[in-house]
Formats: C-alpha cells, sequence, structure tokens
C-alpha cells in the first residue's frame, strides 16, 4: 500500500488491478493492526477491482506533523473527513475500536455499506483490554513512549511484530475510563464478522451488531486478534459477494443483455 494525502488526512492505498466498481472502500482497522497485517485482505479486494484506503492511527505517523494525540472523537472527526474526500460512493470497513469509529462517522457521512469485523463498545473493549494487563503490563503502559504496544499475551498470537502496531495513548485511556459512540439511524446495510478467541472482543457482543434489520451475520468466524494477517484473502471474498449482492448495479455495469434477460 502506497500514501496518500486526502485533505489533511494520510491514508494508506490499493489502486484496483481492473477499476471495475463504482465505489471506494475505506478501512478502520481494529486495535493494534497495523497496514500490514489488513495487506492479504485490502490487496485481494484490490485485486477483484475495488478502490481500497486504509485510515491508520498509529502515533508514529503523525508526530512529524507535531499533530496532538488522537483520541475517539478525533479519530471519528478523520474518519469523517476522509469519508468526505472519497466521496458519496463509499463503503465503510471497521474491526472492533475501528467499527465504533466508523458507526459513528456513518452519522455525519452515510455510506452505502459497511463491514463490521469483531465490533465491540469501547466501553467492553477497554474493560477487556485492562484485564489483559497484568502488574508490569500497566506499569510499561505507564511509563512507555510514542503510543501503546499489546500486553505479551495478545502480541505472542501475532504471526509477525510488522503486524502490530502502536496505538495513541490518549484512545487507550479512553476506552479505559469510558467513551460512548453512537450509531447512524436509519443504519446502512451491514455484514457483521463475530470473532472467536479474541482476548479483547466477546463473540456473542459482536453477534448482538448483526441483530439490526440491515445487518447480517457473515458465514466466517474470525480467528483471534491478528485475523486479517491470517484469514484476508478468504474474508476478503465474503465482504465481495456480500457488497455485489447488496449494492449491484449502483457499483457495477452490467452488460445489456444480463439486464434485458
Amino acid at each position: 500500500m502506497r500514501a496518500v494525502s486526502i485533505g489533511g488526512t494520510t491514508l494508506h492505498f490499493d489502486p484496483p488491478e481492473a477499476g471495475r466498481y463504482h465505489a471506494r472502500i475505506l478501512i478502520l482497522p481494529g486495535l493494534f493492526q497495523s497496514q500490514t497485517c489488513w495487506r492479504p485482505l485490502t490487496s485481494m479486494l484490490a485485486h477483484r477491482g475495488w478502490e481500497v484506503y486504509l485510515l491508520s492511527r498509529d502515533p508514529s505517523a503523525r508526530s512529524a506533523d507535531n499533530l496532538p494525540e488522537q483520541n475517539f472523537a478525533s479519530s471519528v472527526n478523520d474518519a469523517i473527513e476522509a469519508s468526505a474526500k472519497l466521496g458519496d460512493k463509499l463503503i465503510l470497513f471497521g474491526a472492533d475500536v475501528g467499527a465504533s469509529i466508523a458507526l459513528q462517522a456513518a452519522t455525519e457521512h452515510r455510506p452505502m455499506a459497511m463491514a463490521l469485523f469483531a465490533p465491540s463498545t469501547p466501553a467492553a473493549l477497554g474493560r477487556r483490554y485492562a484485564k489483559t494487563l497484568g502488574f508490569l503490563g500497566r506499569r510499561k503502559q505507564a511509563t512507555s513512549g510514542l503510543g501503546v504496544t499489546p500486553p505479551q499475551t495478545i502480541a505472542r498470537r501475532c504471526r509477525g511484530r510488522e503486524d502490530i502496531c502502536a496505538e495513541p495513548r490518549a484512545l487507550i485511556s479512553e476506552l479505559q475510563t469510558g467513551v460512548t459512540s453512537i450509531r447512524p439511524n436509519p443504519a446502512p446495510p451491514a455484514i457483521v464478522f463475530v470473532p472467536g478467541g479474541d482476548a479483547l472482543v466477546d463473540t456473542q457482543e459482536a453477534l448482538a451488531f448483526a441483530k439490526q434489520k440491515t445487518a447480517r451475520a457473515a458465514a466466517m468466524k474470525l480467528a483471534g486478534r491478528w485475523w486479517p494477517s491470517l484469514q484476508g484473502p478468504n474474508v476478503a471474498d465474503e465482504v465481495h459477494r456480500f457488497l455485489i449482492l447488496t449494492l449491484g448495479d449502483r457499483v457495477v455495469d452490467f452488460p445489456d443483455e444480463i439486464i434485458e434477460d
């Protein structure tokens, strides 16, 4: 993925191989998930013809610009700004905290459709994250430098260190002290993927997001926190099918002979 600037926001971009679909995908990753972690999924979607963008919260990407540290509200504002710049034909993807950010952003800039991966409320994420920290983990979080990295109980399950990135300290603190998010009403069509074996997201809590009228649960279950790296192509296939069946000729130019049939 290459970096591109849209307005005041820097995004990571995978160009479509065929330029087939009239919509753009914006991804808001989950806690500690780097752009490299998501690459198997984004590259497969780009291979299928989608124009894919990813909005990272990695603190190291903002330090050079002397920008204030991100919190939940500024992450939502970044998502809204990026959504507005990418246009009306936009599809939003969000994973755990990224799902909460995407849902909040969708109240201001409604997407055509959404994909929610292991969605959770910010408060529930904060509680489960706090449980993963022992005494040494809390001490490291209090004294570490730029950003917060995942505790070893989570990081050791990752296939490679390049899949991990830090999170803004202010955001992590907010998750533990309480932050609320709002869902769009009416909600756009959404597919919801539930996790298995994720220390930060409960399976049943994620499944509750699929009980809205416009949402449905995906067939595939996500494998832990680092699922984009492990299951990216397979998840991309199911999302692709959902988008084509849901959006149809809003994003695809069907040949005249198909329309006539």
